[in-house]
């Protein structure tokens, strides 16, 4: 499990809910290479209109793409501050169920992240001890 896979997830629970601007937007703010390895990935394989929607944002973007690319943590937490408040919990744990022990910490320890999300991201990270 890694931050790619919970990305993965994340795209993925936006497209089955029909919020494919919002998708648009998770995936503008990753690198190309955080688009290759969603797609190579071997533990979250994507499928359907998820593997679609990435890999026509791989083919159309351009070498002087200039819209800010952030770590995927760092778009995480935007997605997840944003479900919280429109209380989407579900989601936000299978995210957060992709994540493994460091980048949860480091996700709960991230500034701007709502509290509810760090208090999940700390309690996911309790379980699997």
């Amino acid at each position: 499990m890694s931050a790619p896979d919970a990305l993965a997830e994340a795209v993925h629970q936006l497209i089955a809910e029909r919020h494919q601007p919002n998708a648009d937007v998770v995936l503008d703010r990753c690198s190309r290479e955080v688009l290759v390895s969603l797609l190579e990935s071997q533990t979250h394989v994507l499928t359907g209109r998820t593997r679609y929607v990435v890999e026509t944002k791989l083919r159309l973007r351009r070498v002087d793409h200039h819209t800010e690319e952030l770590p995927p943590l760092k778009v995480l937490m935007h997605v997840l501050n944003t479900w919280c408040i429109e209380g989407w919990r579900a989601a936000i744990h299978r995210v957060l169920a992709e994540l493994d022990a460091g980048e949860l910490a480091a996700l709960a320890a991230l500034p701007g992240l709502d509290p509810e999300v760090a208090s999940m991201s700390r309690n996911s990270l309790y379980r699997e001890d």
